[in-house]
């Protein structure tokens, strides 16, 4: 086949949620991802309430055979030096999960895949023009591929790939960046809890979960900037950060960092628009959120399911057909920045800090 209804750039969860509800309906997908799920992801967080989302497509199996942890609480030191928890127990949707996030993505692709969509794992898009179709190149180790669709979907994460070659702009409101390691015990049978933890400091906050590997996650959050006025390399910068903090100082004593850190973004943007003729864009393509909302893979699944009904209800070719996802995408990112305004003016120990009163109150974009 090289013609399908709906073509969808990236194979995460936006995407393949996106092709599994559009096989629901007997639309054919093409579903182009540019990696073969081998290399770690970051995001490995599920909120409680992804079952929702997992069970409307029909693939809570994805969750149950995807290596995991129950995860039970979350536990914070924000606003304050004392650690406090919120735990699961009290959440009407359970316990959240933590996963193993590319055997996540890659057991979802494969649902959409046994569904009927095909999938093109190792495949790099390149461009697409629309004569009545679109028509669409692609690449991988055997070549170029050309296929025709009626829709293109960006669906390649925060690059938001396909939307900026077609005109669209991101809009940036801060300048945030991870700094990730992965740790792995000093002893076998360590025992690490299955919580994730967060902890403020004067530059920023840290974020720490366990992974089902064994192994535990453990970002800094801080501003490009403030990192790069301090001349020094991201492992050693991590070092020190995690030296200033109360809590999270104590896993150096029985964890060791595996690798050397990984410098990823984790700014808040969103699209100047998030639709036009014939595409659209869905997941972190469209908008991002900073980590503190701990909702990433909810909000790309959820997205990937709001998409579809706007597509089915409003068909493949009408120029406006996707004017009500673009404004409740809109909506939605206005409320996030909100909720993400009321939460970080609960820390207010540190008012000189750029980091901290940058976000005391709501931001224009940048």
């Amino acid at each position: 086949m090289n013609s399908f209804d709906v073509a969808i750039i990236g194979g995460g969860p936006a995407g393949a949620s996106l092709a599994i509800s559009l096989r629901h309906q007997g639309l054919s997908v093409l579903v182009a991802e540019r990696s073969e799920y081998q290399q770690w992801r970051p995001g490995e967080t599920l909120n409680p309430r992804v079952s929702i989302p997992l069970s409307k497509l029909g693939v809570m199996n994805v969750l149950i055979e995807t290596p995991h942890l129950a995860s039970q609480a979350i536990r914070a030191a924000w606003g304050s030096s004392n650690l406090t928890e919120n735990h699961f127990i009290y959440n009407q949707y359970g316990t959240g999960w933590l996963v193993s996030r590319n055997e996540f993505d890659s057991a979802l692709a494969s649902a959409a895949e046994d569904l009927g969509a095909v999938v093109l794992r190792g495949t790099n898009y390149v461009s697409a023009t629309r004569k009545h179709l679109w028509h669409i190149s692609l690449r991988n180790g055997s070549g170029a591929l050309h296929v025709k669709a009626k829709l293109i979907v960006d669906a390649t994460g925060r690059v938001s790939q396909v939307a900026r070659g077609l005109g669209a702009r991101a809009i940036s409101y801060d300048q945030l960046i991870a700094l990730v390691g992965i740790l792995s015990p000093n002893s076998l049978g360590e025992v690490v809890e299955s919580a994730l933890t967060l902890e403020t400091i004067e530059e920023g906050w840290w974020y720490k979960v366990p992974l089902p590997t064994g192994y535990v996650l453990a970002a800094f959050m801080t501003d490009r900037d403030i990192f790069l006025d301090n001349r020094s390399s991201p492992t050693s910068y991590w070092f020190k950060m995690i030296k200033r903090s109360e809590h999270l100082t104590h896993l150096l004593e029985r964890f060791r960092l595996k690798d050397d850190i990984q410098i990823k973004n984790a700014s808040t943007f969103r699209l100047d628009k998030f639709s036009g003729f014939g595409w659209l864009a869905v997941g972190d393509a469209a908008c991002a959120f900073d980590p503190l909302a701990g909702n990433g893979i909810l909000k790309a699944l959820e997205s990937g399911i709001d998409s579809s009904s706007d597509i089915l209800r409003n068909g493949l070719d009408e120029a406006k057909a996707f004017d009500n996802y673009a404004l409740s995408m809109a909506i939605k990112f206005e409320n996030y920045l909100i909720q993400r305004s009321i939460y970080y003016e609960k820390e207010r120990r540190w008012p000189q800090s750029s980091f901290w009163s940058r976000r005391q109150h709501l931001q224009s974009a940048s």
